[in-house]
C-alpha cells in the first residue's frame, strides 16, 4: 500500500497507530484471498478479536512511501 496525506503527521511520518490499521487491511486482504471475506464469517456469528498484539518500529513510514504488509496464521485458532 501506498502511504497517503491522511496518514501522516505534520512531519510527513506515519502517525504510530495508523500502523495497525494497515494491519488491519492486511488481515481483511487475507481472510478474502483465502476465500472467507470478514463479514461473511461475521455474518456466520464468528468474530476474530485481535487478543495480542506487538509492534516494533525500524524506520519511519512517510507520505508516498510504498509500503509492504505480509500477513499470515501462525497458528490454528481454537474456537471459543
Amino acid at each position: 500500500m501506498r502511504v497517503i496525506y491522511a496518514h501522516t503527521d505534520r512531519m510527513n511520518v506515519v502517525y504510530y497507530s495508523r500502523y495497525y490499521e494497515f494491519f488491519e487491511a492486511a488481515r481483511s486482504a487475507l481472510l478474502r484471498r483465502i476465500g472467507m471475506p470478514y463479514a461473511e464469517l461475521e455474518k456466520e456469528g464468528y468474530m476474530l478479536p485481535v487478543v495480542e498484539s506487538h509492534c516494533r518500529y525500524f524506520g519511519a513510514a512517510t507520505f508516498e512511501d510504498e509500503l509492504t504488509i505480509e500477513s499470515h496464521v501462525e497458528d490454528a485458532p481454537k474456537a471459543k
